[in-house]
Parts: structure tokens; C-alpha cells; sequence
């Protein structure tokens, strides 16, 4: 795995070389069994997969010679793995520049002492990639673990003045913590933040946190999309896709419990809620005959 490291950190070093490219997906180990992706147990070691991802990402963000204006990046089975590497010149030049962004995350561990996501998300992922990337049109995140639970992640802080695409994926709302002074993620308000930009919104496997002590959720489904009807005012591309017992989950110390939720109060009008924003953003869709897509499994 070392010789292989070595050779595409080659070529990562090799960029500079093709001034015209715009476009770069950067897909780690994907080659592997898909069970690989699973969080690893304590017997498990994923530092040969962290050396491996170590050295492709310092080819772009060690890179001594100027790396091309790129307008589009994608990164696949990005492990959890902070790094200093990441704050290099190169690294933030290459983000500034880019229209289109794509990141899905995975966690490498499991237990309640070790996430390393807790780390990435805020630390990289927010101030040394969203941050500098001001001139984003097109934003796709996705975690294989609930971002918003105990990942802490501030997108208060986020605006893009020309997103017109969003995909968040595994995102949570209303995140009632254990110390509710943590930073939320306040995927909401990010999202209402560019109503008068956004034109299509993505939301696969979102979810709602609600306090074990509640009979009723804090925030319901049905408040989100009576907002999203009022004020994405430009929403013409709608996609949501949930399952039932995941739209709304109780928080645990260290993580989540979805015992129960079919019993919650104030949750009746959710779909209805739904189909009504539906019906808005259909009727914007002047000329179009691509279907709007909800998806829901039981």
C-alpha cells in the first residue's frame, strides 16, 4: 500500500502540469470490499488507510508550483483524519477557487472516546475548506455518521452568495445536546440563508432530535417545509429521502435511539406539509418535465 501511496501522491505532485483542468475527483480505496466502509471495530487498524489518503492529499496541498484554478472537487470515502497538512498555501488556493464542491465523509471508529470526525468537521471541513470557498454554486456534504449529533459543526457562520445547488446527506436538525452550549449546526438557517439563490435542494437521511423528556419534537418536519415553502422563494429542484423511523430520533449521551418515535404528538401534518411544499416548487417548474422526487422507505 506504501509503493501505491507513493505513486498517486506522484501524480497529485503532477497537477501543476495541466494548467486547463477544472474538474478533479479524488476517490479513495475504491477498490475495497463495500464492508470496509463500516466503522471499525477496536481490533481493527485504519492507519494504512490514513497513510494511504495522507499521501494523496499532501500531493495537492504540499504541491511547491502554482495547482490549476480548479472549479470542481470531489472527494469520495474521505476518512476522518485531521491534519496540519490542510492549512498549506496550496491547499486554500485550490479551494477558493472552486464553483463546485462535493466531500463525503467517513468515520473510522465507533466508540464513545474516539470520533475523529468530532475533529475534521469543525476544524477542517469548516474553517479550511467552507470558509475560503466563497465562490461555491454547487454543495454536496454526506457523513456515514449523523452530522449535527455529536460532531459539532457550525454552519451559522456559512454564507455562499451564489450556492444555487445544496445536497446534505445524514445531517441533523434541532440538535438538543447533552450541553446545549455546544455549537449547533443550524442546517436550517444555512438553508434559508440562500432562498433568494437556491435553486435545487437535496436532503437524504436527515433527521430531527428530540429530548428524551419530550412527548413532542422541539422542531417538527412540518415547521421546516411551511419555512422552506415561504422562503426559498427560487427552489425549483426538490429531492427528499427519509426513512419513517429516522425522521425523528431521541438523543442518548453518545448517541441516538430511534425507540418510540412512531408515538410522537405534533408530527401529523409532516407529510401533508411536504406534499404542500411539493406542489410550490412544481409549480415553478414552467417548461419541465423532470419530476420532482420524494422518496420515503418504511
Amino acid at each position: 500500500m506504501k509503493r501505491v501511496g507513493n505513486r498517486l501522491r506522484g501524480v497529485c505532485f503532477m497537477l501543476h502540469l495541466i494548467p486547463s483542468l477544472e474538474t478533479l475527483v479524488i476517490t479513495l480505496f475504491p477498490y475495497e470490499d463495500p464492508s470496509w466502509k463500516n466503522t471499525f471495530s477496536d481490533n481493527d487498524d485504519p492507519t494504512q488507510y490514513h497513510s494511504l489518503q495522507r499521501d494523496v492529499l499532501r500531493g495537492l496541498a504540499c504541491n511547491p508550483n502554482p495547482l490549476p484554478a480548479l472549479r470542481s472537487l470531489q472527494i469520495d470515502n474521505w476518512f476522518a483524519s485531521p491534519d496540519e497538512l490542510y492549512a498549506a498555501a496550496p491547499f486554500q488556493h485550490l479551494v477558493a477557487s472552486l464553483r463546485d464542491l462535493r466531500l463525503a465523509v467517513q468515520d473510522a471508529k465507533s466508540d464513545m472516546y474516539h470520533f475523529p470526525a468530532q475533529e475534521i468537521w469543525p476544524d477542517v471541513i469548516e474553517w479550511r475548506v467552507l470558509h475560503p470557498a466563497v465562490n461555491l454554486e454547487s454543495l454536496s456534504m454526506s457523513c456515514n455518521f449523523k452530522c449535527g449529533s455529536l460532531i459539532r459543526l457550525d454552519l451559522g457562520s456559512v454564507t455562499f452568495p451564489h450556492l444555487t445547488s445544496l445536497s446534505l446527506s445524514n445531517f441533523v436538525w434541532d440538535d438538543v445536546r447533552v450541553h446545549p452550549r455546544a455549537v449547533v449546526l443550524e442546517a436550517e438557517g444555512f438553508i434559508v440563508r440562500h432562498g433568494k439563490t437556491l435553486k435545487k435542494l437535496e436532503l437524504q437521511g436527515c433527521t430531527i432530535c428530540v429530548p428524551r423528556n419530550r412527548p413532542t419534537p422541539v422542531r417538527s418536519w412540518a415547521a421546516v417545509w411551511k419555512r422552506f415553502a415561504d422562503e426559498l422563494t427560487e427552489l425549483v429542484d426538490l429531492v427528499v429521502g427519509y426513512s419513517f423511523d429516522q425522521q425523528y430520533v431521541y438523543l442518548e449521551e453518545y448517541g441516538f435511539s430511534s425507540d418510540s418515535v412512531y408515538s410522537l404528538r405534533g408530527t401529523e401534518e409532516d407529510t401533508p406539509a411536504l406534499r404542500a411544499l411539493v406542489t410550490i416548487v412544481k409549480g415553478r417548474r414552467k417548461g419541465s418535465d423532470q419530476p420532482l422526487m420524494m422518496e420515503i422507505s418504511g
